[in-house]
């Protein structure tokens, strides 16, 4: 009997399986090629999304790592994302895009986390990795800070760069199944769990999960009805990618993520029963031919796996709570509050818990106003608010916090920048009427005394937003 390489390698018991993966995603990037329109900014943020989603698996032994199809990028990842942080600087620079006020309040705390955790490496490393941890983190943050805003200075701004991560999605996904049709024993670990193009399972998991809940949310909103197919796809295959990598802390992601984007959302969800229904199929087929029900089984296990991680963690606190211990001598990065205090001391614990302070104020604020949105602006808040609680929840098992390039400091740079805009939004708003915010809406009954368009200026001279107001 003739064996494809699936199944010479992996166990699988047909080539469905492997045909999916080489059609399906194909298809997807095709589409996504043809139809995803991005501005020069967005295309380096999605270049350095995609870079960060980019990590190199070793063996099992740890002494050699897997000659996967795209090693010669994973392991340029952290220059491939470095030269394109320092080409979006010279872009911002060089274009005036510097303008302060409008830098992300979340941004700020990003960068001072990565700047402390440098200094104490002058402690913990030595000057030659402090001084390369603190360069790095100013040549990809700070260009973040403002070249995000300044692509989401409209709604369609924000469209577009929450499309570009979904750009990124695809991409990904198109290279983890290049290598599943090469020689899938590189995609999955020994126990069988998913990586992907990542070093681990759990990095997969908390990159496929927020693409998950952001492909729901385009589904759901994205005005482009002609995408709304490569939203459906690609909202079941990173549900599967979750499935398959076993990972609790990915299932803890969706769940949250999906509690608030869904959540004035029901009603709506009924129309999408039917596509809701051959998600379900796809996802039990393809289960099914990639043999993973035990992975998804593990889901669902309630065995701990991170109490000996976080009282290890805890006797380092203990034993050094001012300076730290250094992160490699932590126990573990199960946890980013306890492993960032072990790791760099009080003083990096402090931070991580005025940026978890602000950030849940902030979602607070903008939860509460955003009735007096436009209709179509009010999905933001919940995307922004589940983007907020999938990227803290999550940071109480793995140490997400602390890491110099990963893609979930990527994502919420580029969500900082899209709150900007939203809170923007939210705050013109305050000093309206009851019948000028109701005027303002776009799905309000018409004026029947008459109307003119006003502009309401904001920090940024170069960019008006419209709104409607009623005439004195």
């Amino acid at each position: 009997m003739h064996l494809t390489l699936a199944q010479y390698f992996y166990g699988f018991e047909g080539s469905v399986a492997a045909k999916v993966f080489m059609v399906g995603f194909g298809a997807l990037a095709l589409v996504a090629a043809l139809l995803i329109r991005l501005t020069a900014l967005q295309w380096i943020m999605a270049g350095m999304l995609f870079f960060t989603s980019l990590t190199a698996p070793a063996n099992q032994d740890q002494t050699s790592y897997l000659q996967t199809w795209m090693l010669p990028v994973q392991m340029r990842r952290a220059e491939g994302h470095l030269a394109l942080g320092v080409l979006m600087t010279l872009i911002v620079v060089l274009t005036g895009r510097i303008h302060m006020p409008r830098v992300p309040v979340q941004s700020v705390f990003l960068l001072g986390i990565g700047l402390y955790a440098g200094f104490m490496q002058f402690f913990h490393e030595g000057p030659i990795e402090a001084m390369q941890s603190i360069g790095f983190a100013l040549a990809v943050i700070p260009c973040m800070c403002f070249a995000v805003p300044a692509a989401c200075k409209t709604y369609e701004g924000c469209l577009q760069t929450i499309r570009a991560m979904m750009w990124v999605s695809v991409l990904w996904t198109v290279c983890s199944s290049i290598q599943f049709i090469i020689n899938p024993r590189f995609v999955v670990n020994t126990q069988g769990r998913f990586w992907g193009m990542m070093a681990n399972a759990q990095q997969a998991a908390m990159f496929n999960a927020p693409m998950a809940i952001i492909a729901i949310w385009l589904l759901l909103n994205d005005h482009k009805k002609r995408l709304k197919p490569l939203w459906v796809g690609l909202a079941t295959i990173n549900l599967l990618f979750v499935g398959w990598t076993a990972s609790r802390s990915g299932a803890v992601m969706v769940v949250l993520g999906a509690a608030f984007v869904l959540y004035r959302r029901i009603g709506k969800v009924v129309l999408f029963l039917p596509v809701a229904a051959l998600v379900f199929f796809a996802l039990s087929f393809l289960s099914d031919e990639l043999q993973i029900q035990s992975n998804i089984d593990r889901l669902t296990s309630v065995e701990n796996t991170r109490a000996s991680v976080w009282a290890a963690q805890i006797e380092n606190i203990i034993e050094s709570p001012l300076v730290g211990v250094g992160w490699h001598e932590t126990g573990g990065s199960e946890s980013s509050w306890l492993g960032g205090f072990a790791g760099y001391g009080v003083g990096m614990f402090l931070l991580m818990i005025s940026l978890l302070l602000y950030s849940m104020w902030r979602c607070a604020w903008l939860w509460v106003r955003r009735s007096r949105l436009p209709k179509e602006q009010r999905p933001l808040v919940e995307l922004f608010t589940a983007w907020n609680a999938m990227y803290f929840g999550v940071a109480t098992f793995e140490g997400i916090l602390v890491g110099r390039s990963s893609t979930t400091q990527v994502m919420t740079l580029m969500f900082a920048g899209i709150g900007v805009w939203v809170t923007e939004q939210a705050a013109s708003r305050l000093t309206l009427t009851p019948d000028q915010d109701e005027a303002s809406d776009p799905d309000a009954p018409p004026l029947i005394d008459g109307s003119v368009e006003e502009t309401y200026g904001f920090d940024d001279g170069a960019d008006d937003y419209p709104r409607r107001g009623r005439l004195a």
